[in-house]
C-alpha cells in the first residue's frame, strides 16, 4: 500500500477484511510527529472507519499514477461537521461499511433495499462528505493507494 499522508495529522484508519465493518480488523494509526502504527494490504479493505480531525480528506485511489489515478476508481472521504459521529473517546469518525456503495456516514450495515453508489465526481472539490468516481473496477480490495490530507 502506497501512503501519502500531509505532515502533522493523528488519525486512525480501521479497515475490514468484510463488508459490515466485520471480519479481519487491520488498525493503522498515525501520529503527528510522523510515526505510523500498523499495516494495511489491498485485500484488507472491503469496509472501513475512519478517525481523526474535522476537516480529514481520505482519498482511497486503485492506481499509483500521480497523474492518471483520477481516471480509475477512487473515492474521497471527508470529515465534515454535521457528517461524522462521536466515537467513545470523542473522537470524530465515518464508517464505510462498503467501499462501493454509498451508506450514511454513522451506518454499520448496508441496506440491500437501498443499494446506490457514491456520487460521481471529476475533482476533490466536489460536495459531500463522500464522493469518486466508478471506474471499471470496483474498490473493494483495489486499493493502491491513499492520499491524507487536511482541508
Amino acid at each position: 500500500m502506497h501512503w501519502e499522508v500531509a505532515p502533522k495529522l493523528r488519525f486512525d484508519l480501521v479497515a475490514f477484511a468484510g463488508l459490515n465493518l466485520s471480519g479481519e480488523r487491520r488498525v493503522v494509526e498515525f501520529h503527528t510527529m510522523g510515526g505510523r502504527q500498523g499495516e494495511l494490504h489491498t485485500e484488507d479493505l472491503k469496509s472501513l472507519a475512519i478517525v481523526g480531525p474535522l476537516g480529514l480528506r481520505v482519498v482511497l485511489k486503485t492506481s499509483e499514477d500521480p497523474e492518471n489515478w483520477m481516471n480509475h476508481s477512487w473515492r474521497c472521504i471527508r470529515l465534515l461537521a454535521g457528517h461524522t459521529f462521536d466515537t467513545k473517546e470523542g473522537r470524530p469518525c465515518v464508517r464505510v461499511p462498503d467501499l462501493d456503495l454509498l451508506n450514511r456516514f454513522d451506518a454499520r450495515r448496508t441496506d440491500p433495499e437501498f443499494e446506490e453508489t457514491f456520487e460521481e465526481a471529476t475533482s476533490l472539490d466536489a460536495p459531500g462528505w463522500t464522493f469518486g468516481h466508478m471506474g471499471k473496477s470496483p474498490l473493494k480490495q483495489k486499493i493502491k493507494s491513499i492520499q491524507v490530507d487536511l482541508l
